[in-house]
């Protein structure tokens, strides 16, 4: 691989997504597995800071989707590349994981076909409908930093983007003031205005910005309010979760963490979004029987963790990436995209 596709490629996050999508797995099959079921033999180990792999995302998001934001010749180019990139795996592992839990139901789990199919919408959480399998809960955050930048991008803001951040941290440091102080502001209200995970995606902008354009005082302020922010709306144990990936960060920025850039992780990166989607109910399913059948404990953490592996890897080569590459040609062919009006933002003055 040449320098120049190397750089483009980021290969440091893809191994990064791999080692969150992993920490995350183990979380599910050790620790929140044996919190809502139960183990019938105590696991081998558990990994509880597994979850702050979700927050890890949350950052690699932030830098991502800025990043593709910022290179989009416009608005409509980073919807359809967005698009692409989430959609048609999200469908597969939809269908895959609802049809699994008819074959092997697993109590509290299932969901009826049609909230599976509101499901595809990928806005079951503001429709308030269950979702065919509970690590979906993120997406929803996801969708709505998403919308967040986007609309910077529209307005013509995205280049005083630290403006924007420093707004909004002030807006969920006042939240959570007031809810501690006996104010009732609902967690949809809390989702949609990124008042809850708005500073672990500001965190990866910001290293954007440092990376790209350099280090301010500015950001380094912006950085320090993010990481009190994820220790005043949740626990020190999200304040510390963010200040070891804000390091990871520095580190990737500064060219000191191209040694995490091996094929073993990068395959898990390749496959990371998958993975992710598929592991939870599947896993919690095929762990339930497995355990009644009397499997030890090394084997129900090995068998589902290699057979949601291989599912994600068939879905990742015959969907998401054959869907990826067809809706991008199409859109770059389309009499559409000569038609859309150009946003009012230049890429080149934001970086």
């Amino acid at each position: 691989m040449n320098p120049a596709r190397k750089e483009a490629r980021l290969l440091e996050l893809d191994a990064l997504r791999g080692i969150a999508a992993v920490i995350v797995l183990w979380f599910h099959y050790t620790t929140q597995y044996h919190v809502e079921f139960g183990h019938v033999h105590a696991p081998v180990f558990s990994v509880p800071f597994g979850r702050y792999g979700v927050q890890l995302f949350f950052v690699i998001s932030g830098f991502v989707i800025f990043l593709t934001l910022t290179r989009a010749k416009s608005f409509w180019d980073f919807a359809v590349n967005r698009f692409s990139r989430l959609y048609p795996p999200y469908w597969a592992c939809v269908g895959i994981t609802f049809l699994t839990l008819l074959l092997m139901p697993m109590p509290g789990l299932n969901v009826s076909l049609l909230d599976a199919v509101l499901n595809l919408t990928m806005l079951q959480y503001w429709l308030q409908r269950p979702a065919v399998d509970g690590v979906y809960w993120t997406l929803a955050v996801e969708l709505v930093f998403y919308a967040f930048v986007s609309t910077l991008r529209l307005t013509g803001l995205l280049r005083r983007v630290e403006l924007w951040v420093g707004v909004w941290l002030g807006l969920i440091f006042l939240t959570q003031w007031l809810v501690r102080g006996g104010v009732n502001i609902s967690p949809l209200v809390r989702t949609t205005l990124l008042l809850e995970h708005g500073h672990f995606f500001f965190a990866g902008v910001l290293f954007y910005r440092m990376k790209y354009v350099g280090f301010s005082w500015q950001r380094w302020l912006l950085l320090a309010a993010c990481i009190a922010a994820a220790g005043w709306v949740r626990d020190t144990a999200h304040l510390l979760s963010l200040l070891v990936a804000s390091l990871i960060f520095l580190a990737f920025i500064t060219g000191r963490l191209g040694w995490i850039a091996v094929a073993p992780l990068l395959f898990l990166g390749e496959i990371s979004y998958p993975l992710y989607l598929l592991h939870q109910n599947i896993g919690y399913s095929m762990i339930s029987r497995m355990e009644q059948a009397g499997f030890v404990a090394q084997a129900w953490l090995l068998v589902p963790m290699t057979l949601v592996m291989l599912l994600a890897t068939l879905v990742n080569f015959l969907v998401e990436k054959p869907a990826r590459r067809w809706l991008r040609d199409a859109w770059k062919t389309s009499r559409l995209r000569s038609l859309a009006v150009p946003d009012s933002s230049d890429p080149k003055r934001v970086t």
